[in-house]
């Protein structure tokens, strides 16, 4: 390609470049969009294709491939115990409810509250 034809694909190119990042920023529909700026909609998707292929060019997959690896991490478990026996038990009437050492305020607010919505 000679100098001149080069020149003039590269200022077609950052026209519509241009005109596909004004339409990604203005939240209309390509249709409503091109119909707004006077511009074929063949001719947006014809450029659309186009600068996607100048992008996709330039784009060393081999870097993706790498990005996409997995490693695994030690990770160390939390040391917790249990006891065998639990630390409260509460009977009322047939429900028996019994409360572990260690066991999170939530849950114990969650059971109590549903024991008192049965009662």
């Amino acid at each position: 390609m000679d100098h001149i034809s080069y020149m003039k694909s590269k200022v077609k190119y950052d026209y519509w470049k241009k005109i596909i990042d004004d339409y990604q920023i203005s939240e209309k529909t390509v249709i409503a969009y091109c119909k707004d700026n006077d511009i074929n909609v063949k001719s947006y998707y014809y450029w659309l294709r186009k600068i996607r292929e100048q992008v996709c060019k330039g784009i060393d997959f081999s870097d993706l491939e790498n990005e996409n690896k997995c490693e695994f991490a030690a990770v160390q478990p939390v040391i917790s115990y249990q006891h065998d026996v639990p630390t409260i038990k509460i009977h009322i009437g047939k429900i028996n409810v019994e409360i572990a050492d260690g066991m999170s305020q939530d849950t114990i607010s969650y059971v109590l509250n549903g024991i008192r919505n049965i009662c």
